[in-house]
């Protein structure tokens, strides 16, 4: 009776040495999915936060291209194309990302201050402005102390209106 025991532990201990390695970081978590799975929005989008998180921005926006390509209603995934778009100092690429995003899903904070960041940097401070000031009423809705305060500051600083 043993050596049956013995041998279902044996398994039991390669499946977990190798259900563990899938499990080692959320690259290796969020590839797996992707490879095991069709069409996972939520994995690729996840893999370029991921990416995204380690510099890697052109990889992260090919994820956040596929997870828009598997569903092209996620609003995170299209802020986040954005966001690797504009950290790479492509701004007025970075728009049209960002407004698909509050398409998707109106009250997205972040994706308006977003939006306003890069508006500021093509030139349209005044669409900029509003975008803000967007963000801000959005973020004390939402009780998203840090978020309204970031928006403050960046009202401030684009100055008064003209």
């Amino acid at each position: 009776m043993l050596a049956p025991s013995g041998t279902i532990v044996l398994a039991c201990a390669v499946a977990t040495a190798r259900q563990a390695e899938v499990w080692r970081n959320g690259t290796a978590l969020f590839e797996h999915a992707i490879a095991v799975t069709t069409g996972n929005h939520v994995a690729h989008n996840l893999l370029g936060l991921e990416l995204y998180d380690r510099r890697r921005f052109d990889d992260a926006a090919r994820e956040f291209e596929a997870a828009i390509a598997a569903f092209s209603a996620m609003h995170e995934a299209h802020s986040n194309l954005g966001l690797s778009l504009a950290v790479r100092g492509r701004f007025a690429e970075a728009i049209p990302h960002y407004d698909d995003a509050l398409r998707f899903r109106a009250d997205y904070a972040t994706a308006y201050l977003n939006l306003a960041i890069a508006l500021a940097h093509t030139g349209d401070t005044e669409r900029a402005r509003d975008s803000a000031e967007r963000a801000r009423r959005l973020a004390v809705e939402h009780d998203d102390g840090a978020l309204a305060a970031q928006a403050v500051t960046f009202i401030r600083a684009l100055g008064p209106e003209t």
